[in-house]
């Protein structure tokens, strides 16, 4: 075989591993998270992973149901994280911090009441942009800087942390991970695939629930001298 069917046989390779469900939440690649873990199956996900690889696919649930999930409860798109710590709870369950890696396409589950596990395919991501991605960007960051202020969701850390990154996935990724939106919304920016379509979905979102929450300020000289009273009349005024 030449060196190009190699890869191509190389990238439709399929894989597998256990897989931990989340529900009511989605942890987007290139960030860290704790979960807390009490179903059987989610347990020994991990403590499989923890033998081997130290990997799970992370699943995401389409409902909040506590029992056991089934494949058309199951978004078809998961992300592949690294076990960075884990502790038992005193109750049965477990506690993990995980990194994100990666996204991945689940194309089939093997759903057991002791274990989970998914066959998967590693996916692209398409970062070509042109020249008004440029505009789009600053844009984009305005509208994430006037979210996050809204919102008190990101310190100066936090914030300088992104501007650090390289990576434009990783940096999309991130910025993702900040919105407050619903969990089908957060499901579509995951399963973008193009950089300039996650960008602009992220630009209408950031847009969107920014004139949905404006701020409402009052700027007051003097305020040590204001009483009970006046502080309750001053509550309406927003200008």
């Amino acid at each position: 075989m030449t060196e190009q069917e190699n890869l191509l046989v190389e990238q439709v390779v399929t894989k597998r591993k256990p897989v931990v469900p989340l529900r009511g939440m989605l942890v987007y690649p290139a960030t860290e998270t704790h979960l807390d873990l009490g179903r059987k199956f989610s347990v020994q996900a991990v403590q499989t992973a923890l033998r081997e690889e130290e990997e799970v696919l992370l699943a995401f649930q389409k409902n909040i149901d506590g029992g056991l999930p089934t494949e058309e409860t199951l978004y078809p798109i998961g992300v592949i994280a690294k076990i960075r710590r884990s502790i038992s709870l005193p109750v049965d369950g477990m506690r993990v911090v995980v990194r994100a890696e990666r996204r991945v396409k689940i194309t089939q589950f093997d759903i057991q009441e002791e274990m989970i596990t998914a066959e998967y395919e590693e996916m692209s991501f398409d970062t070509a942009t042109d020249d008004g991605f440029l505009v789009q960007q600053r844009v984009l960051k305005a509208a994430f800087e006037d979210y996050v202020k809204r919102n008190n969701r990101l310190n100066a850390e936090g914030l300088a942390k992104i501007q650090e990154t390289n990576d434009l996935e990783d940096r999309l990724n991130m910025i993702s991970s900040f919105l407050n939106v619903s969990l089908a919304e957060k499901y579509e920016l995951l399963a973008q695939d193009s950089a300039m379509e996650k960008a602009a979905l992220l630009l209408e979102l950031f847009i969107r629930e920014n004139i949905k929450h404006p701020i409402d300020c009052v700027l007051i000289d003097e305020c040590q001298f204001l009483k009970k009273h006046h502080v309750q009349e001053l509550v309406e005024i927003v200008d």
